[in-house]
């Protein structure tokens, strides 16, 4: 569930490659002998917040399950040693 979350905040923090092909098209239309490039816009402040928040959670789930499964083979792998 988690992961889903990720995947569709991700594509707000991609820039808009339509964006990039205008701002590139513009300069050159009108300052052929010197087209200046725009800054590409950064993602906004909360979507980074966001973002790091869900990678926070899917991380911690996926240790929790590690930490699980290890510790429910722990008992049998004991189990099986002691006969």
């Amino acid at each position: 569930m988690t992961s889903d979350l990720i995947i569709q905040v991700h594509s707000q923090l991609q820039p808009d490659p339509n964006e990039e092909t205008a701002a590139l098209l513009h300069g050159l239309l009108y300052k052929v002998d010197n087209p200046t490039v725009s800054q590409r816009a950064s993602p906004s402040y909360n979507i980074v917040q966001v973002q790091s928040i869900l990678y926070a959670s899917l991380a911690t789930s996926l240790f929790s399950t590690c930490l699980a499964m290890l510790g429910k083979q722990w008992p049998n792998r004991h189990h099986s040693v002691d006969m």
